[in-house]
C-alpha cells in the first residue's frame, strides 16, 4: 500500500531501522549496527537488488564488516552492491572496494577501484584517505598531465 507520502509501509519500517543502525555505527558498536542493518535490508520485498533500499542497507553492512576487520564479507557485501541501483557508479562504495581489496592484498584490484572512485568523484572521496589517495598518485599525476 502506498501512502500519502508516496513510500509504501515497509519503506517507513527500514528508514526506521536504518535510523537505528546507523546510531549504532555512530557510537562505533559496529556489530550491534550490522545487526540493525541485516534486519533493514530482509524489509526489502524481492527481488531486493531492484531497490535503491538494497544500496543503502548493503552499503551500511560493508562498512561494519570494514570496521569489524571482517574484510571477506566486506567483500561480498560490496560485490553484492555492484548490481544495486546506483550502486556501480558511487564514489564512496568504489573507495570502500578498493579498501578492501588492498586490506586482502590485491593491491590491483584496489588500484583499480580506488581509479574508479577517483574518476566517479575526484579527490573529494578520499578526505581522510590520504594513504589510499597515495596508491593511485601516478594515475592521478598523469590524469593531470592530460
Amino acid at each position: 500500500m502506498i501512502e500519502e507520502t508516496g513510500m509504501e509501509g515497509w519503506q517507513h519500517h527500514f528508514q526506521n531501522v536504518m535510523a537505528d543502525g546507523e546510531i549504532w555505527f555512530g557510537g562505533e558498536d559496529y556489530e550491534g549496527a550490522r545487526e540493525f542493518f541485516q534486519e533493514a535490508f530482509k524489509l526489502i520485498p524481492e527481488p531486493k537488488y531492484e531497490y535503491s533500499e538494497s544500496t543503502q542497507a548493503i552499503g551500511a553492512l560493508a562498512d561494519c564488516f570494514y570496521f569489524l576487520e571482517d574484510f571477506k564479507k566486506a567483500r561480498a557485501a560490496l560485490e553484492d552492491i555492484l548490481i544495486c541501483p546506483g550502486g556501480a557508479g558511487n564514489p564512496f562504495i568504489r573507495l570502500r572496494r578498493g579498501q578492501v581489496f588492498h586490506r586482502l592484498g590485491d593491491l590491483e584490484k584496489a588500484r583499480v577501484e580506488l581509479t574508479t572512485a577517483y574518476l566517479n568523484g575526484g579527490s573529494d572521496v578520499f578526505e581522510g584517505e590520504a594513504e589510499y589517495l597515495n596508491l593511485i598518485s601516478d594515475v592521478i599525476s598523469e590524469l593531470d598531465e592530460k
